[in-house]
């Protein structure tokens, strides 16, 4: 029951050659992405006293954002979520998304220093 070039498919019965592959490609699943989160449509800020502000054009996923700020923080393997968007690492840097959730604010280490100071020894 082979098909000639030019011909339609032979009679196969569930469907003809095209619908089968279609159906075959349906089911693959595609691997998951591996490494950084990839954010687009940004601009960042810097301040004078070393303030950096990422700006995104459309509201952000809470999750990414925390992982996001988590990976920038010089201590990243030590920083929290602390609610009301804040996030801190112990031993220096200091993050806040932003209600919106389409900015995230990085502190210069100054502030940071004295958030951990006053939030005093770990326990």
């Amino acid at each position: 029951m082979s098909n000639k070039p030019g011909e339609p498919p032979a009679n196969v019965p569930g469907g003809d050659n095209l619908e089968i592959r279609l159906k075959g490609e349906a089911n693959h699943t595609p691997a998951a992405p591996s490494g950084p989160l990839d954010f687009k449509d940004f601009t960042t800020q810097e301040l004078e006293d070393g303030t950096k502000i990422i700006k995104f054009t459309k509201p952000q996923k809470l999750q990414k954002l925390i992982g996001e700020a988590k990976r920038s923080l010089p201590s990243s393997e030590e920083a929290r979520f602390h609610g009301k968007g804040w996030i801190i690492a112990r031993g220096g840097g200091l993050a806040r998304i932003g209600e919106d959730g389409m900015t995230i604010t990085y502190y210069p280490p100054e502030v940071a220093q004295l958030v951990d100071d006053l939030m005093g020894p770990q326990a």
